[in-house]
């Protein structure tokens, strides 16, 4: 039996567009035009309405500063827009913010509606420098505002006849954060430092033992006095220890010290 023949396809006839095409493809981008006009202009409606102006602010991380301190600086903001023309910039809030007595850092974030958090990182203080009355400074060796508060229990540094204020405070501040590194505890290791002919020399809170630093190298050293912290704990602290020479530390027997 023969198979039928294939049919044969037609070619479809071609519409050719009128004119008309044209005006109604040029309407349509008109039409998508003012839409995009009249969705930008109500964004920026929306952020100039007041559902978008700061009413609320929030304040987190002071504990010496007093919140009222950063509140003051920020209350004038109030019923500004938090976005848009005229509205809060953040970066330069943080930069202005930043010159308050402690802070090391400000952290700004908007919470919609109308909310602004603001997070204090302060500075924290290492060390009591002794000068009339106590100062405490952090480990740059600034001074930081206490606001009336008690001076907290920290490590003092102890003005020294052998020593100028500039060079005790820098030497003493690096041999704090050598034993800091070594994992030392300093409220406990440290009550008063200071200096003398010999170097840096720290006693310690939990027993009246001299500790000898010398004038340099204070990681090496406080490592050196880490690794045999243990063995000497389970003893007797003596008198006096010395971590002036190299890969060992020295112990002297307990005898009346006085201090410098």
């Amino acid at each position: 039996m023969a198979s039928p023949r294939p049919r044969r396809r037609r070619p479809m006839a071609v519409k050719r567009r009128g004119p008309w095409w044209r005006v109604l493809l040029a309407l349509g981008v008109f039409a998508i035009a003012l839409a995009g006009y009249g969705g930008w202009r109500g964004v920026a409606a929306l952020l100039g309405s007041d559902w978008l102006r700061l009413r609320e602010l929030r304040i987190e991380g002071c504990r010496v500063l007093p919140v009222a301190r950063v509140r003051e600086r920020l209350e004038p903001l109030l019923g500004r827009p938090l976005y848009g023309r005229g509205g809060i910039d953040i970066d330069s809030l943080a930069v202005a913010l930043a010159d308050l007595p402690r802070v090391r850092q400000v952290e700004l974030r908007r919470r919609l509606p109308g909310t602004l958090e603001c997070r204090v990182a302060e500075a924290a203080g290492v060390a009591l420098w002794l000068e009339g009355s106590f100062v405490e400074i952090d480990a740059a060796g600034l001074a930081l505002e206490r606001f009336g508060d008690a001076a907290p229990d920290l490590p003092i540094i102890r003005p020294s006849p052998a020593l100028g204020a500039d060079s005790l405070r820098r030497l003493a501040l690096a041999a704090l954060d050598a034993l800091r590194q070594a994992d030392f505890d300093l409220a406990r290791e440290v009550s008063e430092i200071t200096a003398d002919s010999t170097g840096i020399v720290y006693y310690r809170s939990e027993t009246p033992t001299r500790v000898r630093m010398g004038w340099e190298d204070f990681g090496a050293r406080t490592r050196c006095y880490r690794d045999v912290f243990a063995e000497i704990e389970a003893d007797t602290f003596p008198g006096e220890l010395d971590l002036r020479y190299r890969d060992q530390v020295v112990a002297r027997e307990r005898r009346a010290l006085e201090k410098p």
